[in-house]
């Protein structure tokens, strides 16, 4: 079918475009941008005109357009032309429809296998591409009005989505939960940097206003200076990692739904914040009382050693507090084994 080869040929083309805009071939990239939005445009059209429709297409549809959106993006960001949190909320959208369809197939969920599209998702599309388009023909003028209402349309509709389909979120299989929550700790892994945009300005405020009750202290970006003194917020201040050790036993623990991995999430990272806060205001006293050396070697103490064991008794602090048994990582695991194919059977 017609709909159905475009669609393919918008599959075919996305890691085609991601590999010209790495090795910086603009032209020829943004030629095949167009082609791509263009198939996307002819589909849906021809399918509706032809009134011939195969549940093939209602899959593939909507995947080939969050899988251009998201390499195109990717690559976007890899020579620079965005930020990575301009992508995480350019592609919120996308891999959130990517990862349900996904999991529809492998959940054999009929009613999550077709994404209804809406004004708001037709809109977020066209705007999307719109945004794109200016940034490869580097029109500098129009990228934060496009940008601002990309992302305005992108997470207004996945909201809408989630909304519309949150109901089939309840019936799916709990090895689908799980293996959901697994691609989503690999996710946190890829966009690892997602937690220092999130928890750097929570760090780096909280220590300035405790600073300045007892100094005379001043904040100049990420820096803090107290009596002339400055102390900048490297990343190993931000404590990411902790969080995301966290974020990894609370998501690879079996049984836990996504309601409740968010409130775990949300406890557990406010005890590791005020540890941290808490954690810096100690080094700054170190700092200004004591001698260098022996503030490299508590500092060193705490970063490599304190940090981690801390990170497990909040874990278990919480697990504690919700009764929670499993084990991370093991109980999963184990469930996967025993519905594998290594599992001996009688």
């Amino acid at each position: 079918m017609i709909s159905n080869i475009l669609t393919t040929l918008r599959l075919i083309l996305s890691p085609i475009i991601l590999y010209l805009l790495i090795k910086s071939q603009f032209k020829l990239a943004l030629i095949l941008t167009i082609i791509a939005a263009i198939t996307d445009l002819l589909d849906g059209y021809l399918a509706r005109k032809l009134k011939k429709t195969t549940a093939l297409g209602k899959f593939l549809d909507p995947l080939a357009d969050k899988v251009l959106t998201v390499f195109v993006l990717l690559a976007l960001l890899l020579i620079n032309k965005i930020t990575l949190l301009e992508l995480l909320i350019l592609s919120f959208r996308e891999i959130v429809i990517a990862l349900f369809t996904l999991i529809a197939l492998i959940d054999k969920n009929k009613r999550m296998k077709e994404w209804t599209r809406n004004n708001l998702g037709k809109f977020a599309t066209v705007a999307q591409y719109t945004f794109i388009l200016i940034i490869l023909l580097n029109i500098s003028i129009l990228r934060n009005i496009f940008l601002l209402i990309t992302a305005v349309l992108s997470i207004a509709s996945t909201i809408s989505y989630l909304r519309i389909y949150k109901h089939h979120l309840k019936t799916l299989k709990s090895t689908t939960i799980e293996l959901l929550k697994f691609i989503l700790v690999l996710l946190l892994g890829i966009f690892y940097e997602i937690f220092y945009i999130i928890f750097t300005p929570l760090t780096i405020y909280p220590t300035f206003i405790i600073s300045n009750i007892f100094f005379d202290a001043a904040l100049i970006e990420n820096a803090l200076i107290i009596d002339s003194t400055i102390f900048k917020f490297i990343p190993a201040c931000i404590a990411a990692s902790a969080y995301l050790l966290l974020a990894i036993l609370i998501l690879t623990t079996k049984g836990i739904n996504f309601g409740k991995c968010l409130k775990l999430f949300i406890i557990g990272s406010l005890l590791i914040l005020s540890a941290n806060i808490l954690r810096l205001e100690f080094l700054i006293f170190l700092y200004r009382n004591f001698s260098i050396e022996l503030f490299n070697t508590i500092h060193l103490f705490i970063w490599k050693v304190l940090s981690s064991i801390y990170v497990v008794l909040v874990w278990l602090f919480i697990t504690k507090y919700f009764k929670i048994k499993e084990i991370p990582i093991y109980s999963t695991l184990k469930e996967f084994y025993n519905l594998s194919l290594f599992k001996k059977r009688r």
